[in-house]
């Protein structure tokens, strides 16, 4: 029984041992490999942070300079380290960085192939392991159709399409398309309804903002060159004052005058004021006109002449600007006899300040470009154009802007707004119109007839602060090649009439509202990208172009 005894306790201790054995060797391998884990646990993590660090160096550069594509050519994008190239995927910018130390750092890529426009790739490295973060790109402007709030397609098909990109739909709030009118590349946003080609974005792309200050700041620099021109003129009316009420005859002015009649002024005629002349009147001014029973046809400022009006001005024939005119008061223009071609030419040199309101009306004009701005047009006050032809029958005599128009106020014109069809460059309207009130102007900024533009290389800009109404067409008669910004609500009729609502044909460019009224009733955008202006144009937020909206990460 003893010796069994002992042979079981000889088996008992062997197989103990080798537990202990087995325990100590598991033990001691487990050692190096747990520490491995650590190791590599922890490089995984730098190079996770060398990636985040290399995206916010990215973000922090196209804040500074959003166009990416051109760095390396001016400050402050000359100043960094980097250089441009091309794969299988597309164009990029890229660069490498560091900690200070050669086994932690960063390589970033700033992409042009984006899920909508850019992306920002960087890939960190410590030591032996790396890591890949991805940040989606995009911006406003990326789209042909925006809008901060919601957007709901109703009657009839709408397409937005791409020329050199394609062409994206955006609402940082519902998409409604129940009966599947909208057709587009891609959409973002709450999507009710329609396509699938749909990308919600976690983060929102905000409204961009126009910022109106160098326009007004023009305005400023206007007014204190028409004060300074008063101060001279006032200084030297011992030589040049005329003291006359009427002045009827086709005689050019060919010297210096200022004219003080507290009374103010009546000139009829068919005038020309001459270089290098200025020419001032102190009170109210009442140009233009028949004489003779012969209606006159224009007044002309020559290029490089200045004429000053401290009161308020009356133009009964077409007044052509090439040279300087500043007016004080209000400007009214009046077309009482047809036949007789009222309105405004501004010359390409040439520069109308208003410091009141303007005030025209055409309708006895019989031909194109009752309103014909190749120069400046700055008001301070509002902007008020009837050029609608008398028997109301559409014969494109319409306001026709090749440079700049600013209104200051209030902004309305009854017929169509056009582009150039025949020259390079771009057409500006900027309406720093407040917010709408009821009185006569239920909407601070009216269009009143088609908005148009068929010259690709000669884009149209239309941009408002406030609310905006179109009551026909966006490119209905000839297309629009430019761009639409709209701070506030953009509709298209006033008592809801969808029956009078012409289609919306953007054939290069995009519209950006804050809220739509009834615009998405039929039409089509074609896409095209206009950043490159739209910079010099007021936009000058480098975040509104390079909005991050989608992190993604890569092992």
């Amino acid at each position: 029984m003893l010796k069994k005894e002992t042979g079981i306790a000889l088996v008992t201790a062997l197989f103990f041992l080798l537990f202990i054995s087995m325990a100590w060797f598991t033990f001691s391998s487990l050692g190096p490999w747990e520490a491995w884990m650590v190791k590599n646990q922890l490089e995984s993590g730098q190079a996770a942070y060398l990636a985040e660090t290399g995206i916010q160096q990215a973000l922090w550069r196209l804040e500074q300079d959003w166009d990416w594509r051109n760095w390396g050519g001016s400050l402050p994008s000359s100043a960094w380290s980097g250089s441009h190239g091309s794969d299988v995927d597309g164009n990029y910018y890229e660069w490498n960085g560091n900690l200070g130390d050669d086994g932690q750092s960063y390589l970033v890529k700033i992409r042009d192939n984006g899920i909508i426009k850019d992306k920002i790739v960087s890939t960190g490295t410590a030591d032996s392991s790396s890591r890949t973060v991805e940040l989606e790109l995009a911006s406003a402007f990326d789209y042909g159709l925006y809008s901060y709030g919601q957007m709901e397609f109703k009657s009839r098909s709408f397409s937005v399409a791409g020329d050199n990109i394609n062409g994206y739909v955006y609402s940082k709030d519902n998409i409604i398309d129940s009966s599947g009118f909208l057709s587009a590349d891609k959409i973002t946003g709450k999507f009710q309804g329609g396509p699938g080609n749909f990308f919600f974005f976690p983060k929102k792309i905000p409204m961009p903002e126009l910022n109106v200050t160098s326009y007004i700041t023009d305005l400023n620099s206007y007014k204190s060159t028409m004060d300074t021109y008063i101060q001279i003129l006032e200084l030297f009316s011992f030589l040049w004052g005329d003291n006359r009420s009427t002045i009827d005859d086709n005689l050019p002015f060919n010297n210096n005058k200022y004219f003080n009649n507290p009374s103010g002024i009546t000139i009829r005629g068919d005038h020309s004021f001459l270089a290098p002349y200025a020419v001032g009147f102190k009170y109210a001014v009442d140009i233009g006109g028949s004489w003779g029973g012969i209606p006159n046809s224009q007044t002309t400022i020559d290029a490089g002449k200045t004429v000053v009006v401290k009161g308020n001005a009356v133009i009964r024939n077409r007044l052509v600007v090439n040279g300087r005119f500043f007016i004080n008061g209000n400007l009214n223009i009046y077309d009482n006899i047809p036949g007789e071609h009222n309105g405004i030419t501004i010359g390409s040199g040439g520069l109308l300040y208003i410091g009141g309101n303007l005030h025209a009306e055409t309708k006895h004009h019989d031909s194109n470009d009752a309103f014909l701005v190749n120069g400046g047009l700055y008001v301070k006050g509002d902007i008020f154009i009837d050029n609608a032809y008398a028997d109301d029958v559409d014969r494109y005599h319409c306001v026709t802007v090749n440079n700049t128009v600013f209104a200051n106020a209030n902004f309305e014109i009854t017929d169509d707004v056009r582009g150039n069809e025949a020259s390079a460059g771009r057409g500006l309207i900027v309406i720093n119109n407040p917010t709408s009130t009821a009185g006569t102007m239920d909407h601070a900024a009216i269009f009143g007839d088609d908005i148009l533009n068929n010259n690709q290389n000669h884009p149209l800009f239309i941009l408002v602060i406030n609310d905006l109404l179109i009551k026909d067409g966006i490119g209905a008669l000839e297309n629009l090649y430019g761009f639409i910004y709209n701070g506030g609500k953009l509709s298209r009729t006033e008592a809801g009439d969808f029956s009078k609502i012409s289609p919306t044909k953007v054939k290069g460019g995009g519209i950006i509202a804050s809220d739509y009224g009834d615009l998405l009733t039929g039409g089509a955008i074609t896409y095209r990208d206009f950043k490159s202006q739209l910079y010099n144009l007021g936009f000058t937020d480098n975040k509104d172009y390079v909005r991050p909206v989608l992190w993604k990460e890569e092992n």
